[in-house]
């Protein structure tokens, strides 16, 4: 029986603001390689980056790889067991586990056939016999992009607040590999593949005041981050220069890192151009509201 193994393949698409000058010298530096050796990769989508894997591993490499502005993809494919796989080494990010390189079991590019059948022997004399008509082939359908999910959204249900939601506080947040840095001693870096809501929201009319909820599944409550205190040059293609701008960027990038969060449905208007959403009150209050739409909303297949 076959068995079902999983593939990461460049999409063809780059991160918002990244150069494809910056995208190939940050990729290179992530798999170790010389830029002119990935240089084939930007011809064109579905060139294959990680060919044989697990579909954790291959989640943890598409949060790295997508981190340095080549945005790529999982494709599962089938094939026969092998007797011993060709060994791996780590990621730069992860000592102990596979690093992200170009596979060895297949090419990093389109495939190509290389191996020519051997030349036949001369055939017998031919019968006279009449000529089979001339039947056309139809033409390949032309490679189609991987789609990107619709992003799933919830709009606060309202009803009393639960003290036992309040927000962890950051006084600042950085950039580390697959996530960010809290610096919170109980909590010192959060993975972006941890995260199952997000929101966003000012409190008051300063134009440079705007704040983060991110809710980890591995914990009750949320973090509330303020944006101005957020590094967002740590972030690859992420820093703009004004903050909104910068903030709107940040919340992209997390999405693409997570597409399986949810995203509050006012947020998910600011990521599109939107204003940022407005909520003076008690932020537990709208902690309250997220949560039970969340809880109340149908599981995600």
């Amino acid at each position: 029986m076959a068995d079902s193994f999983y593939q990461v393949v460049f999409t063809g698409e780059f991160t918002e603001g990244m150069t494809r000058k910056e995208t190939l010298a940050r990729l290179a530096e992530l798999l170790r390689k010389e830029p002119a050796e990935l240089r084939a990769l930007f011809h064109g989508p579905e060139a294959v980056i990680i060919a044989r894997t697990s579909l954790a591993m291959a989640q943890k490499y598409v949060t790295s790889l997508n981190q340095t502005g080549a945005l790529c993809a999982i494709r599962e494919r089938e094939t026969q067991p092998i007797e011993s796989p060709p060994p791996s080494a780590p990621l730069p990010s992860e000592p102990a586990e596979p690093r992200a390189a170009a596979a060895e079991t297949e090419p990093s590019t389109p495939a190509v056939a290389t191996d020519l059948p051997a030349e036949p022997a001369a055939p017998p004399e031919p019968v006279a016999a009449a000529e089979p008509p001339m039947v056309p082939t139809a033409p390949a359908p032309a490679a189609q992009k991987p789609k990107r999910p619709s992003p799933r959204t919830i709009t606060p249900l309202p009803g009393p607040s639960d003290i036992t939601l309040s927000p962890l506080l950051c006084a600042n947040a950085g950039g580390v590999p697959g996530g960010m840095s809290t610096n919170r001693r109980d909590w010192a870096t959060l993975n972006f593949t941890d995260l199952k809501l997000l929101a966003a929201f000012k409190s008051t009319e300063n134009l440079d005041e705007i704040k983060l909820l991110l809710f980890p599944r591995s914990n009750r409550r949320p973090l509330l981050i303020e944006g101005n205190t957020i590094a967002f040059a740590q972030f690859p293609g992420v820093a703009d220069g004004k903050l909104f701008a910068t903030f709107r960027k940040f919340l992209i990038m997390i999405y693409r890192s997570n597409p399986r969060i949810v995203l509050d449905h006012a947020t998910a208007q600011f990521m599109k151009g939107a204003p940022p959403p407005q909520f003076a009150k008690d932020p537990v209050i709208l902690i309250s509201d997220l949560h039970r739409a969340y809880t109340a909303a149908p599981e995600q297949s």
